[in-house]
C-alpha cells in the first residue's frame, strides 16, 4: 500500500506533481485579513483519481476495536385516536385526541478495555425505556374564511445509534479532536404547543401567522474535555502525518480534545411563522396556472446547555443552537398536463453542536447559513402515467463550518477559519409515475 504509492509518486516526479496543481480552491467568502494569501494550490478530484489512483493503493484498514461496534434498536408502538366534530356558537369545531405508547430496546455490541492491562474485549450492553405521548389538536372556524387552530402533544427524538454505541474515534485525522459515544443517553423529550390564525382570502389563497413553543428535556449535547492521545487507546494511524514523527508514531502525551455526549437540562424553544399561498387564477391565459408559496420562521436564540457562550475575557457572546431564521419561496405553474415547480429554501447560521461552550481558544464554531434551489417538471401522459424530472441543489450550494474569533485579533473575526467545506453536487432524477 504505502510503499507502492510512494514508488508511484516518485515516478511522476516533482515537476509533474507541481504542474498538476490548480492555484485556487473552489470556495468564496473566506476572509483572511490583509497580508494573508488568498490563493491556494491543490489538486482537482479528477487529477487525483486519474494520476494517483487512490483506490489501488488504499488497502483495507487495520481492525481497530475502539472504533468497531454493532447496534440494534427494537421499537414497538401502539396508537389510539378519536375525532370529534361539533358546533360552538353556531360555528364548526373539530377536535382530534390521541395517545401513543412507544417501547424501545437497544442492543449494543462493541469492544471495551478490560482488566488491569486494559486489553480490549467483547462487550455487550442492553437498554430499554418506554414513553407515553398524548396529543390534542383543535380547529375552529371563526368565519367562512378565518380559521383558528391549536395543538399540543409530546414527542421523542432518539439519539443516533452511532452516538449511543460508538467507542472512541477521531473524525478528522488532521484535527486533534476525538469523539466518544455514550450508551446511557436518554431520548430527547419535547412538549410542543402551537397555535395559528389562517385567512383563506381566495380559492387556493392563504395568509397565516403562527406561534409555537417547545419545552425540551434531555437534548443530546457534546461535552468537551482535555485528555492525552495515549489515554484513548487508538493506533498512531488515527491521526494524520502532521502529528506523527519520522517513524510514524504519535506522542502519547499529545493533548487531545475528547467530546463525549450527555443529556442537557430542560430548555425552551419558541418562535413564530408567517406563511403565504396563492393561485394566480386572475391572470389571463395561459398565465392563470401560475402560483406562489412563501414562509418565514423565526426562533428566539437559545443554547442547549442553558448557559451563555463566554470568552476567556468574560464577554458573553450571543449564539443560537438552531437557525434563528429560515425562509422558503416557491413558484409553480400547473395547467393541463404540465406542472413546473421551483423552490428555494434557506436557513441561517447556527452553533455547531460539537462546540456548545468555549474550549479556551475563543473560537465559536458556526455551521454557516445555506440555501438550496430545487425544481421539478411533470407531464401527465394520461390519467395513469406521469413523466417526472426532479432536480435537487441546482445551485450546487457550498456548505461549510467556520470558526469566528470573538477577540477580533485575526481578520475581522467572521469566517476567518473555514472548515468542513463541501459541495454536495446536483442531483437529477428522471422517472415515470404510474397509478394502477
Amino acid at each position: 500500500g504505502t510503499s507502492g504509492a510512494t514508488t508511484h509518486l516518485n515516478a511522476l516526479g516533482a515537476t509533474a506533481l507541481r504542474n498538476g496543481m490548480v492555484t485556487t480552491l473552489p470556495i468564496d467568502n473566506l476572509d483572511m485579513g490583509d497580508g494573508w494569501p488568498h490563493a491556494w494550490a491543490t489538486y482537482s478530484r479528477g487529477y487525483v483519481m486519474s494520476e494517483f489512483d487512490p483506490r489501488a493503493y488504499n488497502t483495507a484498514a487495520t481492525f481497530t476495536p475502539a472504533q468497531s461496534f454493532t447496534a440494534e434498536e427494537q421499537i414497538t408502538t401502539a396508537f389510539i385516536q378519536s375525532d370529534f366534530v361539533g358546533q360552538l356558537f353556531q360555528r364548526q369545531l373539530r377536535v382530534n385526541a390521541g395517545v401513543r405508547f412507544s417501547d424501545t430496546k437497544t442492543l449494543i455490541d462493541n469492544y471495551k478495555q478490560q482488566g488491569a492491562a486494559l486489553i480490549y474485549g467483547p462487550n455487550h450492553e442492553a437498554g430499554a425505556y418506554n414513553n407515553v405521548m398524548p396529543s390534542l389538536s383543535a380547529a375552529y372556524d371563526l368565519s367562512d374564511k378565518l380559521t383558528w387552530r391549536a395543538s399540543w402533544g409530546k414527542t421523542i427524538t432518539r439519539a443516533s445509534l452511532s452516538i449511543i454505541a460508538a467507542q472512541t474515534v477521531i473524525p478528522n485525522p488532521f484535527d486533534n479532536t476525538a469523539t466518544s459515544g455514550n450508551p446511557n443517553l436518554k431520548p430527547e423529550l419535547s412538549s410542543n404547543f402551537d397555535t395559528s390564525l389562517e385567512w383563506y382570502f381566495d380559492k387556493g389563497g392563504l395568509l397565516s401567522v403562527a406561534v409555537f413553543r417547545k419545552d425540551l428535556t434531555d437534548a443530546t449535547i457534546a461535552v468537551p474535555k482535555q485528555v492525552t492521545f495515549g489515554s484513548l487507546g487508538l493506533p498512531d494511524t488515527a491521526l494524520g502525518p502532521i502529528f506523527q514523527d519520522s517513524a510514524g508514531h504519535v506522542d502519547p502525551n499529545l493533548g487531545m480534545t475528547l467530546k463525549t455526549y450527555t443529556n442537557a437540562a430542560k430548555q425552551k424553544l419558541q418562535g413564530y411563522e408567517l406563511a403565504y399561498q396563492q393561485n394566480f387564477r386572475f391572470l389571463p391565459e395561459p398565465f392563470d396556472g401560475l402560483g406562489a408559496l412563501a414562509s418565514f420562521t423565526h426562533i428566539d436564540p437559545f443554547t442547549l446547555t442553558g448557559k451563555p457562550w463566554v470568552s476567556t475575557a468574560g464577554k458573553t457572546i450571543d449564539v443560537n443552537a438552531v437557525p434563528e431564521y429560515a425562509y422558503s419561496i416557491t413558484g409553480y405553474y400547473e395547467k393541463g398536463p404540465l406542472g413546473i415547480r421551483f423552490s428555494y429554501n434557506y436557513k441561517g447560521k447556527f452553533l455547531h453542536p460539537d462546540s456548545p461552550v468555549n474550549l479556551g481558544d475563543d473560537l465559536v464554531r458556526w455551521r454557516a447559513g445555506r440555501g438550496y434551489l430545487d425544481g421539478n417538471i411533470s407531464y401527465k401522459i394520461n390519467d395513469r402515467l406521469e413523466l417526472r424530472v426532479d432536480a435537487l441543489n441546482l445551485g450546487n450550494t457550498l456548505g461549510f463550518d467556520y470558526y469566528e474569533d470573538v477577540t477580533g485579533q485575526y481578520g475581522t473575526g467572521e469566517k476567518t477559519r473555514m472548515d468542513y467545506a463541501k459541495y454536495d453536487g446536483r442531483t437529477l432524477k428522471v422517472g415515470i409515475r404510474g397509478r394502477f
